[in-house]
């Protein structure tokens, strides 16, 4: 009993330590503006912004390990050197598990877009799943290379035409929150379909 009282009270500890922590970066990246409304509005709109780019791109390292472990796997089973079971290959097997990182975790690996076709080549998804891949790798892109997510583009766009949102999925706005839930639920679910 008293195992588990220990273990409860540092538990509680953790989150509070936890909670301060939060509150300490909140400071650093929002810093208090009592008072000044414009400035609340500005922070709270950017603290949103952030976190919907920090899920976007969290969702993409998701599904990028998860092409690097099919990309692997494919590469490990499907080489019949390795298959061999003799000690000289233990040599090759490291080698070749050291190229196969080097090919997907080096400073100079395969891009997603390259890992997502090398794994609809191999058969591990088909091409509805490839689109849709394709799609979120464009919004984590949008997300890792501007620094404003509000922006329309207007390039290649007649002045009558409809413009679309740099962070757009099926015609809605991302930064609108009932249409950041339903892409981050189709994809979670994409995600543990395909697993």
């Amino acid at each position: 009993m008293k195992k588990k009282n220990s273990s409860i009270k540092y538990k509680r500890n953790r989150i509070r330590k936890l909670i301060k922590e939060n509150k300490q970066i909140d400071s650093l990246l929002y810093p208090s503006v009592e008072g000044d409304l414009d400035a609340t509005i500005y922070y709270l709109k950017t603290k949103k912004e952030k976190k919907i780019r920090s899920y976007i791109i969290e969702l993409h390292l998701a599904f990028e390990d998860m092409l690097d472990y099919w990309i692997e796997e494919f590469l490990i089973k499907g080489n019949p050197r390795i298959k061999d079971k003799r000690e000289s290959v233990n040599h090759t097997k490291t080698k070749t598990v050291s190229y196969i990182n080097e090919l997907l975790k080096d400073e100079f690996s395969l891009s997603f877009r390259k890992k997502l076709l090398l794994v609809r080549a191999m058969g591990f998804i088909d091409d509805r799943y490839y689109k849709k891949l394709v799609s979120l790798n464009k919004l984590r892109n949008a997300c890792g290379h501007e620094w404003i997510l509000e922006k329309v583009i207007r390039k290649g766009k007649k002045r009558h035409k409809k413009k679309k949102r740099l962070l757009e999925h099926k015609g809605k706005n991302l930064l609108k929150i009932e249409a950041f839930e339903e892409f981050f639920g189709n994809y979670g679910k994409i995600y543990l379909k395909i697993i």
